[in-house]
């Protein structure tokens, strides 16, 4: 019988254990991303080399920065103060042949992702960070985010659900960020209550009938689950929700 030798223990740090994985997964003969990179990126502290070919295709902003006679395309150096360098690692591992994917923008990165996206104009991963974010709960933040990056659903969803509902923090957060969201809030919970009035008086104008009217009231369901945030899937364009 032939001895089954034990799997040899791998000694090293856990930088050197990931990059055993991806030299696994590279091709033999396939160029590393030091050998096709043409560019340095500067994080201040950190570099890390690029390909100008992979951030040209992938963002408007990188294509002029490295046009011929531009100062970043002469210096072959790009100063990064949107991300550090961990995040731009992610972006930037997303740009390989056939890297992408829209399920690796997890909550756990979308935050980094959207500011390099929107910083860049990485139109699909602005997208791709949308729809997530769409399926995550709405706060102050997420509203001021939104807005900052110019993603329109993912704002009106925030400006309906914050209307309806929102926390002593939320307010806080969009005083101090972005007055003009906090003034968008308030009109629409005025929209609503406005309306919600009108459907009292449709019942009638006794008090009796406005109390029965106003206790028995609830957001309508929509395919057997409450109306609220998990209405505003990527698939689904349909806006306002209803009350």
């Amino acid at each position: 019988m032939i001895p089954i030798k034990p799997p040899i223990a791998h000694q090293g740090s856990l930088a050197g254990a990931k990059q055993e994985d991806a030299d696994e997964d590279t091709f033999p003969g396939v160029a590393t991303s030091e050998q096709i990179g043409d560019v340095v990126l500067d994080f201040g502290v950190d570099t890390m080399p690029a390909c100008s070919a992979l951030l040209r295709l992938a963002s408007p902003v990188f294509n002029r920065m490295l046009a011929s006679g531009m100062k970043e395309a002469q210096q072959s150096i790009i100063k990064v103060e949107v991300a550090n360098k961990a995040e731009f690692e992610t972006f930037y591992a997303l740009l390989g042949p056939a890297a992408w994917g829209a399920h690796k923008v997890t909550e756990a990165n979308v935050d980094g992702l959207l500011a390099i996206g929107g910083y860049y104009q990485v139109g699909f991963l602005l997208q791709a960070c949308e729809n997530l974010l769409l399926q995550l709960p709405v706060t102050g933040e997420r509203l001021v985010q939104a807005s900052k990056h110019g993603l329109k659903k993912q704002q009106e969803r925030c400006i309906y659900e914050l209307a309806r509902d929102c926390k002593k923090q939320d307010l806080i957060a969009l005083h101090r960020s972005d007055a003009d969201m906090l003034l968008q809030v308030a009109m629409k919970k005025q929209d609503l209550f406005s309306t919600f009035a009108g459907n009292i008086r449709e019942f009638g104008s006794s008090a009796s009938v406005g109390v029965v009217a106003a206790t028995s009231y609830r957001p309508i369901s929509i395919g057997g689950r409450p109306a609220g945030s998990m209405y505003w899937g990527a698939e689904n364009t349909e806006y306002p929700p209803p009350i």
